[in-house]
């Protein structure tokens, strides 16, 4: 249950490996990468085997605490937040920070099930205070009520993709 962080030179040699301990099996979509820090959830899944005649998918998502992981590249450290719900990222927006707080956006999915296509993003912002190593999850009333994910900046703005009914009826800004 390890991830490996390599920094690469222009010619794609190793210059520098970091091992990366987590809690659970490492299923990452995405990472976000600052100029010192890279981010990197790792959501509560595991191996689950109902009944060996009938495994569709053997990953299960948890109702745990998802850890972030702040990966520092001019320190070579790294600090773990623990997050008291449950979620995925699949794919992040944007993170902003200062000296007392990293800001995350991403859409969070609160349930993730491989075996079914039907998954449902939520634009949310985790806001780790970096002095307390307390995490919490912002929700915006209006964006709680559309599935969203892809998030592309453009500018000052993220736009996001949004899906009803199986299908991509707009984008929100």
């Amino acid at each position: 249950r390890t991830v490996d962080y390599f920094q690469l030179n222009n010619s794609f040699n190793i210059i520098n490996k970091t091992i990366i301990n987590m809690n659970s099996i490492p299923v990452i979509h995405d990472f976000f990468v600052l100029d010192d820090n890279v981010f990197i959830c790792d959501s509560p899944f595991s191996f689950h085997i109902d009944n060996i005649n009938n495994i569709r998918v053997p990953v299960k998502f948890n109702k745990k605490p998802t850890n972030i992981y702040v990966l520092n590249k001019t320190e070579d450290s790294i600090n773990k937040f623990i997050a008291n719900d449950s979620f995925y990222i699949f794919h992040y927006a944007d993170i902003k920070y200062d000296d007392d707080n990293f800001d995350i956006y991403a859409p969070l999915y609160d349930d993730v099930d491989f075996s079914k296509l039907n998954i449902v993003g939520k634009y949310r912002q985790i806001n780790i205070n970096r002095r307390t190593n307390e995490v919490k999850i912002i929700k915006n009333e209006i964006l709680e009520k559309f599935n969203l994910d892809f998030p592309i900046k453009y500018n000052n703005k993220v736009i996001l993709r949004n899906i009803h009914n199986n299908n991509i009826n707009g984008f929100r800004s």
